[in-house]
């Protein structure tokens, strides 16, 4: 009995969704029928009317456009018709030939830029290799004592630093062009300030402390010697010489 409950259960459900789907294809098949008695009513016409546009067309939806101010800009334009909504007209074999020569032609510029930027890699690195092994040959060369070697290889450093500093200088522009980065490095250099200023401000309190030591040293001195401590006399006497 269980078996034939669920059974029956199913199949109701079955029924339910067939005619579901039977009265979509109806008002489908209805609405494609209104279409074309539509398009038979204007079948034969000399002049486009805003009567037929408003007739035919239920809306237009303007995409932004894409590809900027060049000759590559395109724009999507979908038009609504009453009755069947958004109708796209198929490619035609024309269309579709000149879309898959479009598609090979994009991918064999893909693979001519790999194969010249792979070819770029391997002439960077081994240009690197040539020139990493031409400076270890000089650096040789300036420690053997050879002062045409040590010349060179002095001006090669000195390049070397320029173009560090060359970098480090575009980095920081760079870095700089960054708002938050700037009132990072802002922050940072406000920090560092007050660290110099408290460092200061010690070392000035510090050396106030030692002349107020070094004076009352002096007095205690002054006051043994004028006391006759000879001892006290001759440290006066070698103070006075510095």
């Amino acid at each position: 009995m269980t078996e034939y409950d669920t059974e029956q259960s199913s199949l109701e459900q079955r029924i339910s969704e067939l005619e579901t789907a039977t009265e979509r294809i109806s008002t489908k098949a209805v609405q494609i029928d209104k279409f074309v008695r539509l398009v038979k009513k204007y079948r034969d016409f000399e002049e486009l009317t805003t009567p037929m546009l408003n007739d035919f067309i239920e809306k237009v939806v303007i995409h932004e456009a894409e590809g900027g101010r060049t000759k590559d800009r395109t724009q999507q334009v979908d038009i609504y018709f009453n009755f069947i909504g958004n109708f796209v007209l198929p490619l035609s074999e024309d269309e579709v030939e000149a879309l898959q020569s479009e598609e090979a032609l994009q991918s064999e510029e893909a693979r001519r830029a790999e194969e010249i930027a792979e070819r770029k890699r391997k002439s960077s690195k081994k240009s690197t290799q040539k020139r990493n092994q031409k400076r270890a040959e000089i650096k040789a060369k300036a420690e053997a004592g050879d002062p045409e070697a040590m010349a060179e290889y002095k001006a090669i450093l000195e390049k070397g630093r320029q173009n560090n500093r060359k970098r480090s200088e575009k980095m920081r522009e760079l870095r700089m062009s960054d708002p938050e980065y700037r009132a990072k490095m802002e922050e940072k250099e406000r920090l560092a300030l007050e660290r110099e200023k408290k460092r200061q401000e010690r070392a000035t309190k510090k050396k106030k402390i030692a002349l107020a030591e070094l004076k009352e040293q002096l007095e205690v001195l002054k006051a043994k010697a004028e006391a006759g401590d000879q001892e006290a006399q001759s440290q006066l006497a070698e103070r006075k010489q510095y």
